[in-house]
């Protein structure tokens, strides 16, 4: 088993990102997304929210997926779980925070709960979608989170 990891690199000359393994190109795109699932409930009981990264990478790929997370959540009977799964989408992200997001646990939860305090004086874009299984998205190009963001109709 290799002990090489996945990283995002940006490449100045393309201006796109690129996921590797190792010296291995997996894949290249100007804009990436992360989706997670913003569980607020822990055995039916509220409490603070635990953060699940559920994919990452190209961000048409990302919504697609977490458009079908949320259906597959409402068909069978789960309309909270729906709810509560996020995209974060942006073509300006920080690859020293991205390759956190996705090696290193726990650090999600810390990066959301750091962009949230950060924009809490700051007014966000929100969008609304008219399909009710599209998933929470948050699109800035500065990667801050809003917990008033609800959808954007992808």
């Amino acid at each position: 088993m290799s002990d090489e990891q996945y990283r995002y690199e940006h490449d100045q000359i393309m201006g796109d990102y690129v996921l590797k393994h190792g010296n291995r190109v997996l894949f290249r795109a100007t804009s990436l997304a992360v989706c997670y699932s913003e569980d607020t409930e822990i055995l039916g009981k509220p409490g603070e929210p635990a953060y699940t990264l559920l994919k990452h990478g190209n961000s048409d790929q990302v919504l697609a997926h977490a458009h079908q997370i949320r259906t597959a959540y409402r068909q069978a009977g789960f309309p909270n779980m729906a709810s509560e799964v996020v995209v974060v989408l942006s073509d300006l992200w920080d690859v020293e925070t991205l390759n956190k997001i996705i090696s290193t646990s726990g650090y999600l939860d810390r990066f959301i709960r750091e962009q949230s305090n950060s924009s809490e004086s700051q007014t966000q874009p929100q969008y609304q979608a008219a399909d009710n299984a599209a998933p929470k998205v948050v699109r800035n190009s500065t990667c801050q989170l809003s917990k008033n963001a609800d959808n954007d109709g992808t």
